[in-house]
């Protein structure tokens, strides 16, 4: 109200209107809905281990199993089953499963699954092996045929099943990066471009071992002891490769159902059934949101483990010929869709990929 121009005078009423309209001008809206809080949700386990150790065993005693019998392992156990023969039975078997009764599907096992999945794409390029498509190319289709059985996964997760992956075990070489001695490690008997799919996808990656030690005997030579006590390692040690998502779970424990229990929801939530259209016309199914050519580039970089800023890095010109596609500074979600189109052509990500492992050496 001190102002010279009476026009520029406003009532306490007045400024305090004027003061709530520029507030609300600059706050940010969203329109993501922001959840807080734990969610309760089915749950998504690995469980590796050597033949016979029981893995379809613990399997069979989830709350209310259905095990998707891809290697006729469960035959000597009283429990609901579906046998499968390749690849595209596995898919549709998955998929039927939202809609079933079943608290748990229990794939059994998969690194069968991946086999078939192999010889699927095998088939529908008509090569004689994974290896004839040079460059790692038939890896890469392999692992982007794979992906649809962690999406059928994910539904079933997302219909109110757990969903449990067994698979046998393999002792794989590990050279740690800070040139420590090379060791042998317990890992799922998947590829190495499968593995970090499946371990990542999981909530819990198990390992089940017989425990044993070893008795040094008069003559200096060990002998081994036990075997009887069947164990779970929940997280990682030097002599397997584990994980767990869970809270205060045990590094390792008894292989008990009953002690995975606590971590499983006590109460699936019931898949809702599509209700009868009110109207007698038929109803239009809304089409997918087509994927952006960025999320695409983003999938081949999770299928080779490479980071955004390692592509980046090689589009600003850390390449082979020093060439720069894109300004230093353009942000990931910036890169033209036209050079991502050329990019993630078969020919052209062979090159960019043997490029981001040469700049990581």
């Amino acid at each position: 109200g001190d102002s010279f121009d009476e026009r520029n005078n406003l009532t306490h009423a007045e400024a305090y209107q004027c003061a709530l309209q520029f507030y609300k001008s600059q706050q940010k809206k969203y329109n993501m809905n922001i959840i807080t809080g734990k969610i309760i949700e089915p749950q998504k386990i690995a469980l590796y281990g050597e033949s016979g150790v029981g893995k379809t065993t613990l399997g069979s005693q989830f709350p209310k199993p259905l095990i998707i019998d891809a290697e006729r392992s469960s035959t000597h156990i009283d429990t609901p089953r579906v046998f499968v023969d390749n690849w595209q039975q596995l898919l549709s078997a998955m998929a039927e499963c939202a809609a079933c009764e079943f608290e748990t599907v229990v794939l059994d096992t998969v690194d069968w699954a991946e086999l078939k999945c192999s010889e699927y794409v095998c088939a529908l390029y008509k090569k004689g092996g994974i290896e004839e498509f040079g460059y790692g190319k038939g890896y890469r289709y392999l692992s982007e045929e794979f992906f649809k059985l962690l999406k059928a996964a994910d539904a079933l997760v997302g219909a109110g099943k757990n969903v449990v992956f067994l698979a046998h075990s393999q002792l794989k070489k590990i050279e740690p990066p800070d040139e420590g001695a090379a060791f042998d490690r317990y890992e799922p008997k998947l590829s190495k471009n499968v593995t970090p799919l499946v371990v990542e996808w999981c909530d819990a990656l198990l390992f089940m071992y017989r425990k044993t030690y070893v008795e040094q005997s008069d003559n200096g030579r060990g002998k081994a002891k036990g075997g009887k006590r069947r164990v779970i390692c929940a997280n990682s040690a030097t002599f397997c490769l584990a994980k767990s998502r869970w809270t205060n779970v045990p590094d390792e424990f008894d292989a008990d159902v009953k002690a995975i229990l606590p971590y499983l929801p006590t109460a699936t939530p019931t898949p809702k059934t599509a209700e009868t259209p009110k109207s007698s016309e038929p109803q239009t199914k809304e089409p997918e949101t087509p994927r952006t050519p960025q999320q695409k580039l983003a999938d081949l970089l999770a299928l080779g483990s490479f980071t955004e800023e390692e592509m980046l890095a090689y589009l600003y010109g850390k390449n082979k010929k020093a060439k720069a596609f894109v300004a230093a500074g353009t942000e990931f979600g910036a890169i033209p869709a036209e050079l991502i189109e050329r990019m993630t052509e078969p020919e052209n990500w062979e090159r960019i990929e043997a490029s981001l492992r040469a700049n990581r050496k």
